[in-house]
């Protein structure tokens, strides 16, 4: 990267640049989580030779932080297939049930939006059609962040909610079907 011919070409540039930033990420990640799964570990021994008992929440509070961790990072290399580590393209569309479904789609987009959001993806709306009484008819959010694709891909297909209408004065069980695709994208980052 500190070549000077290595702007010359934007497009491969920002696509190492890219590459090299979340490998980097990666790199610290797993650096701090060894870090701190040997701080514990020299505490639970400390603990232990002193048979201190107060620690033994706070140690099995930390303990669960890393385990999570550690499934987080176990979970990166099952998303090893061709794509996975790529940005995203979601899109929802109400499917039949009127404005339950409409409704029901957008419940599905705020609960995605969310999931974008915990996990540290950025999230943007490129796309939407609302709904006239209520939720949306369609959406396409944009999702950026590591293994985008790979943590979407597979709720793609119709999801179907059974339920009490809020929108109709019978309250009858009413069944809602939306319509839920994602694409990997390629991005100004050059991923493909």
């Amino acid at each position: 990267m500190s070549d000077p011919q290595f702007w010359s070409d934007q497009t491969a540039a920002k696509k190492v640049a890219k590459r090299t930033s979340d490998m980097k990420t990666q790199i610290e990640d797993w650096a701090k989580f060894e870090s701190d799964l040997t701080e514990l570990s020299g505490i639970t021994e400390m603990a232990v030779d002193e048979a201190d008992k107060r620690l033994e929440a706070d140690l099995n509070a930390k303990f669960r932080h890393l385990k999570g961790l550690f499934e987080e990072f176990r979970l990166t290399t099952f998303l090893s297939a061709k794509y996975d580590n790529h940005d995203a393209i979601l899109s929802i569309h109400a499917g039949a049930g009127g404005v339950d479904a409409q409704d029901w789609a957008e419940i599905l987009l705020r609960m995605y939006l969310k999931y974008a959001e915990n996990k540290k993806f950025r999230a943007s709306i490129i796309d939407e059609s609302r709904g006239g009484e209520a939720g949306i008819k369609s959406v396409v959010v944009e999702i950026s962040g590591p293994y985008a694709y790979g943590y979407f891909k597979s709720e793609a297909g119709v999801h179907r909610l059974v339920r009490q209408s809020p929108f109709n004065s019978g309250q009858t069980r009413e069944t809602s079907f939306a319509h839920y695709r994602p694409n990997r994208i390629q991005t100004e980052h050059g991923r493909s």
